[in-house]
């Protein structure tokens, strides 16, 4: 397997921590190789993981043998990572976070979300999202032309709401895909972009033919 999927189930918990390891078994079965929850504070209209379920869903997600990690807001957050997961992510309204030059020496891998436009650090793994004037778009309802993006970037974080245009990122090149999943239709902003189990499952199966 040469790329690497991340499924990011963000508020999709419904802020129950059964849900939210059923989204990693989720995940775990659908043949991803890393599962990704969000950690913040007083994100409007965005429901919190409490910081304090992570070291139960780190044990829940070794004993089904899927990697876990998050993406961190705020201090709190990276000390929690950093200290039960190898790998972080910093979403693209922290690409420019401090904490990221502690991360490269502290955790195995560091992905970072950055637009075109962005100067972008060789130490981290950096992914490209799509943006208008600065703003990430959610969700993607258009082509995508990926035509030179990862001669620059190391992978392709989709809000796409049709999961071949991240197969396709593959094809031109993308070496790492992000994508957000649910259960069903939560009444939270991610489940917008979010593929269903079975779109995950598919999602990941023509990667694997295309890698």
């Amino acid at each position: 397997m040469n790329t690497t999927i991340i499924a990011d189930f963000g508020s999709c918990h419904l802020g129950k921590i059964d849900t939210a390891k059923e989204l990693i078994k989720i995940a775990a079965d659908s043949g991803v190789d890393i599962v990704k929850g969000q950690l913040f504070r007083d994100l409007p209209n965005n429901i919190e993981l409490p910081y304090e379920w992570v070291l139960e869903l780190k044990g829940h997600a070794d004993d089904i043998g899927i990697e876990l990690m998050f993406s961190v807001f705020d201090l709190e957050a990276y000390e929690m990572a950093t200290a039960h997961c190898r790998s972080i992510k910093f979403a693209y309204s922290h690409r420019n976070d401090s904490l990221i030059h502690s991360a490269i020496i502290n955790m195995a891998d560091v992905y970072v979300t950055s637009g075109i436009m962005d100067d972008i650090n060789p130490a981290t793994t950096n992914l490209w999202t799509h943006t208008h004037n600065g703003v990430p778009v959610y969700p993607v309802v258009t082509d995508i032309n990926f035509t030179g993006t990862f001669e620059r970037f190391d992978g392709f974080s989709s809000h796409c709401l049709d999961w071949g245009q991240n197969v396709e990122a593959v094809s031109y090149g993308a070496k790492v895909i992000e994508c957000h999943f649910c259960q069903g239709v939560e009444p939270v902003p991610d489940a917008k972009f979010a593929y269903k189990p079975k779109d995950l499952g598919n999602m990941v199966r023509e990667i694997r033919l295309v890698e």
